[in-house]
């Protein structure tokens, strides 16, 4: 998570919080679709709780 939020840094000058670095390592986009896939249940309830 570190390397991620250093090289978002480098890249667009905004560091990533926390809750974005949860739904990066979390999610999963399929490039045909555009569709977000969750790892579970469970943490897509957590983002959208936190988001909320």
């Amino acid at each position: 998570m570190a390397k991620y939020r250093k090289d978002e840094l480098d890249r667009s000058g905004i560091e990533p919080n926390l809750i974005d670095c949860f739904k990066k390592f979390h999610v999963s986009k399929r490039k045909s679709e555009g569709e977000e896939t969750w790892a579970s249940e469970k943490a897509r309830e957590l983002y959208e709780n936190v988001k909320s």
